[in-house]
């Protein structure tokens, strides 16, 4: 498996950091989110919101770093 990923990583870095970027960028959606969603559900501060979607994207720039070798995520 390992093989077949560096050779994906080595013929094709477009695909790849597409990828990594896609990857980083839903993660920063869904958790994003599910914080919004939780602060709706059980009600809290607006804060609360503000931290979740800190934490996303550090978690989603992590994802996205690992694979597309950038440290933003979409840079656009």
């Amino acid at each position: 498996m390992e093989r077949a990923i560096r050779n994906c990583v080595r013929r094709k870095p477009l695909l790849t950091a597409f990828l990594g970027e896609c990857m980083g960028v839903f993660v920063l959606c869904a958790l994003g989110n599910a914080s919004v969603a939780q602060n709706l559900m059980i009600g809290g501060a607006f804060l609360d919101i503000n931290f979740g979607y800190g934490f996303a994207c550090a978690f989603g720039v992590y994802v996205s770093c690992a694979a597309s070798g950038n440290d933003y995520v979409n840079k656009l």
